[in-house]
């Protein structure tokens, strides 16, 4: 059972933060990008679960139950 919609999101995102931890913490600058990406995904998920909503209906109803994660099985 897939539990999350929008997996490409998650690596994304893991990737994006990855990459500012490999500086540690001795600046804020690297982790922009992950703040970034991850206000970007996060209103494109919402959009994009608003437009299906739309367009597929009850389908798109009992694709939701199915899948009903975003992003992190469990979390969001």
């Amino acid at each position: 059972m897939l539990l999350t919609s929008h997996m490409n999101y998650t690596a994304d995102l893991m990737m994006a933060w990855a990459w500012g931890f490999t500086t540690l913490f001795g600046s804020v600058i690297p982790y922009f990008y992950g703040f970034y990406m991850t206000i970007l995904l996060i209103h494109r998920e919402r959009r994009d679960f608003e437009d299906c909503k739309r367009k597929y209906g009850d389908d798109w109803d009992k694709y939701v139950a199915r899948v009903p994660y975003g992003f992190i099985p469990y979390i969001y």
